[in-house]
């Protein structure tokens, strides 16, 4: 069962720019389809990958990270794209984007914002080596002449391996101006679109930000993205940035045209048109258009009405980050201690749901700490979302019981536990009645075990709930 993609429009021409996003969402109705007549599924595609990967790229992306290399290498393509010299290229990415270029005579590596150690230009492929570099300089400097951006006569003189030589121990490598007098963007821009205020755009621009519990700003239905002053950072893929990639991912642009966009200056619009800049393939994130609030609404309306799930719920956890609803097959749910795994629902033609990681996440989507010493366990995270009442537990400050959701099967997350459950004085475990839950699950070895054990529904635990502790909150309310 397979599905052929053509990149090219074939009525317009037009190719498709972001590559992984709609293999994505095709891998996705391939399954779906897969299941509707029978056939077969893939299980575990991220593992069949990792599997096929050359060791190389397995080191990379275990020291560095996968979303963190992408992003490096976008930002690469683009400063070659508009540079004509290792100075414009080398100051682009530092002042643009943080990245620090170190050059020793032909050997080139790049230190990624927040990383200790450079990554060397062999390891991301040749064309960010220093001879493919020299030649694309050239090329660019032919190019904006026939363009009417450069004389002939500063070309044909130019020495395109040169470049400016920092001395050892240098830790900013900032390029002088004199060696920059003929670039294309004016540094000054970069320098203060770096320092700039990302929330005051999102105010001009009626992106709604949210105040955190960890006193951190955050983007509305991006919450792991989070704010300090000009910088962005990616909880989920350990990203960050400033307002100039802000500014691409929310107008869908390249980095040319974002800048532009924020300097007001519509002749980095033009450039980037004339010279072909490339959109970024990959992006870190996309900042939610103006009517994708409405439409998380609507699916989360959805689910709440064909599944029971609880509306209000399920805003709070889009709110804190912890899910992403994207329509009413799929969701993904995110572990409480971090956005950098997550596990992906996917809905069955008869309407149950299922995930790819049969084995799910070893971290708990729901790990609350209370005052006293019970256990509320949930058989999953299905039927914590049926609950009438945890969306009053997870707002609260301080509640009286102990709650865990596990994110793996509950068989194996019981495994080795029993003198963690055996520590508590009561636990009681909600099931959903309709699925095929074993009931000896909190039969421990020791008769103690046994009696603080207690099985509920979802029903009757939200009967507990509201009845032991929300009717005294409201009280103490009053």
């Amino acid at each position: 069962n397979h599905i052929m993609l053509n990149p090219v429009h074939s009525e317009n021409g037009k190719r498709i720019g972001n590559k992984k996003e709609h293999l994505y969402f095709l891998r996705y109705e391939n399954d779906r389809l897969a299941r509707e007549n029978n056939l077969s599924v893939i299980v575990n595609h991220s593992r069949e990958r990792w599997d096929k990967m050359s060791d190389q790229v397995k080191g990379i992306q275990n020291r560095i990270g996968f979303s963190r290399f992408n992003d490096l290498k976008e930002k690469l393509k683009f400063a070659m794209s508009i540079s004509t010299s290792f100075d414009e290229y080398s100051a682009y990415l530092n002042r643009g984007f943080g990245i620090k270029t170190k050059i020793r005579g032909t050997t080139i590596s790049y230190v990624y914002p927040g990383m200790s150690r450079g990554r060397k230009a062999s390891k991301l492929g040749a064309r960010y080596g220093f001879e493919k570099l020299a030649e694309r300089f050239k090329a660019n400097d032919w190019k904006l002449h026939s363009l009417g951006y450069r004389e002939l006569s500063d070309i044909r003189s130019k020495d395109y391996r040169k470049f400016h030589n920092f001395p050892r121990g240098e830790e900013n490598y900032i390029v002088p101006e004199s060696k920059l007098k003929s670039s294309l963007i004016d540094l000054k821009d970069l320098d203060s679109l770096r320092k700039q205020s990302i929330e005051k755009y999102c105010g001009e621009h009626h992106i709604t930000i949210l105040d955190s519990k960890d006193g951190y700003k955050r983007i509305s239905g991006r919450e792991y993205i989070r704010l300090m002053d000009g910088v962005w950072e990616n909880e989920k893929n350990n990203t960050q940035g400033s307002l100039i990639e802000f500014i691409a991912n929310y107008r869908r642009s390249d980095f040319l045209t974002a800048i532009g966009d924020g300097a007001k200056n519509e002749g980095y619009k033009k450039i980037a048109e004339d010279l072909e800049v490339p959109s970024p393939s990959f992006r870190a994130y996309y900042v939610p258009e103006k009517n994708e609030s409405m439409e998380k609404k609507k699916t989360i309306y959805s689910l709440s009405k064909i599944d029971k799930f609880n509306r209000e719920l399920l805003t709070e956890l889009a709110k804190t980050g912890q899910a992403t609803f994207y329509d009413k097959n799929r969701f993904k749910l995110f572990p409480v201690s971090t956005r950098r795994r997550s596990l992906t629902y996917y809905r069955n033609p008869n309407n149950s749901w299922f995930t790819r990681r049969t084995k799910g996440l070893s971290d708990n989507f729901v790990n609350k700490k209370g005052t006293s010493n019970e256990l509320i366990l949930f058989d999953s995270a299905e039927t914590f979302l049926r609950s009438e009442t945890m969306d009053s537990i997870l707002k609260a400050k301080e509640i009286p019981y102990n709650v865990i959701v596990p994110l793996s099967p509950l068989r194996d997350w019981l495994q080795d536990r029993e003198d963690f459950l055996s520590s508590f004085k009561k636990v009681r475990l909600v099931r959903d009645p309709n699925k095929n839950v074993f009931d000896e699950i909190l039969s421990f070895k020791n008769d103690k075990a046994k009696s603080q054990g207690q099985l509920m529904s979802i029903s009757e635990l939200d009967e507990f709930i509201k009845r032991s502790y929300l009717t005294k909150e409201r009280g103490l309310s009053r």
